[in-house]
C-alpha cells in the first residue's frame, strides 16, 4: 500500500490559494491549485481528476515543492534558464545600427541580424529566428517593397485594369443541369 504524499509546511493553505489567486502564467496557476487542492486535504488521484492532470504529475509537483519551497513553482518551458544573447547595452546599439540599411543594402532580416549578433558575440552561429526575434522585440515589422505594377506606365495600368476586371456575380455559365 502507498504511503501518504503530505506537503510541506512552506505555505498555508490560505497563502497556497493567495498564490493561485494571483498567478498570472496559466501553467504556474495550475500548479498553486493542485498544491492549494493537496493542503485542503485531497489525495493525489482526487487532485488529478479534478484539475484534468495525471495523478503522477501530481506527485512530482508536491515533491518539487516539498524539495524546493515555493521558489520551485514556476513555470519551466517558459524559464528555461537560457541567456540573452545581447545585454541590454548592446540591444541599444542593435537598434541603432537597424536604424540604417544593412551593409550588403536591401532590408534587415532575421538572417542579417543572426549574423550581426554573432559577430558582435563572437559566437559561431546564431540562429535565424532569433535574429528575427530581436527585430520584434525592438519594435520592427515585416517591410515588404510595393509591387512592381503600380510602377507602370499609366497605359500599362489602365490595361491591367481592363483585362483583370472580376466577372459581376451571377453572370456566366452554371454548373448545374438546366431542366
Amino acid at each position: 500500500m502507498r504511503k501518504t504524499l503530505k506537503l510541506a509546511d512552506y505555505c498555508t493553505t490560505d497563502e497556497l490559494l493567495a498564490h493561485y489567486r494571483d498567478c498570472e502564467d496559466a501553467s504556474v496557476k495550475a500548479h498553486w491549485h493542485m498544491l492549494w487542492l493537496k493542503s485542503k486535504g485531497l489525495m493525489t488521484g482526487k487532485i488529478a481528476e479534478v484539475t484534468g492532470f495525471n495523478t503522477d504529475w501530481v506527485r512530482r509537483l508536491i515533491h518539487r515543492y516539498n524539495d524546493g519551497g515555493p521558489e520551485a513553482i514556476r513555470n519551466y518551458v517558459k524559464d528555461n534558464g537560457r541567456q540573452a544573447f545581447l545585454s541590454e547595452e548592446q540591444k541599444l546599439e542593435l537598434f541603432e545600427v537597424l536604424k540604417k540599411p544593412p551593409a550588403d543594402g536591401g532590408l534587415w532580416s532575421g538572417p542579417k541580424v543572426a549574423r550581426w549578433v554573432a559577430e558582435k558575440t563572437g559566437r559561431r552561429a546564431v540562429c535565424p529566428q532569433t535574429g528575427w526575434e530581436y527585430l520584434v522585440a525592438l519594435g520592427f515589422t515585416l517591410q515588404r517593397p510595393r509591387p512592381r505594377h503600380q510602377a507602370a506606365r499609366p497605359d500599362g495600368q489602365a490595361y491591367f485594369k481592363k483585362n483583370s476586371a472580376r466577372r459581376p456575380r451571377g453572370s456566366g455559365g452554371s454548373t448545374r443541369a438546366r431542366a
